[in-house]
């Protein structure tokens, strides 16, 4: 999965190539915890970066940044709307969230 890029910052191409930037920030979003685990790993547990939910993406003002966050964790957003959304599978959604 590292492509030669910092392991915060390795979330592959199909994650910031294809979409527009809501799409792009939803992937970034769902991908964040993962990313930060990935980095622990790869560093054997020197990593010193923080997970953190504030996931920014350049063109996605904050307050629509907080809208998109919230309804990927809102309990009523069903895991097939968002993968319909940012083109991923269900299961990939699912095991994200």
């Amino acid at each position: 999965m590292n492509d030669g890029r910092p392991p915060t910052e390795a979330v592959g191409g199909d994650d910031n190539h294809h979409g527009d930037c809501c799409q792009v920030h939803v992937r970034h979003y769902l991908r964040a915890p993962f990313l930060a685990d990935e980095a622990r790993r790869i560093t054997g547990g020197q990593y010193e970066g923080h997970y953190t939910a504030d996931v920014t993406t350049p063109g996605v003002p904050p307050s629509l940044r907080r809208a998109l966050q919230e309804w990927v964790v809102d309990e009523l957003t069903p895991d097939e709307d968002i993968a319909e959304f940012i083109g991923w599978t269900v299961e990939r959604v699912r095991e994200h969230r």
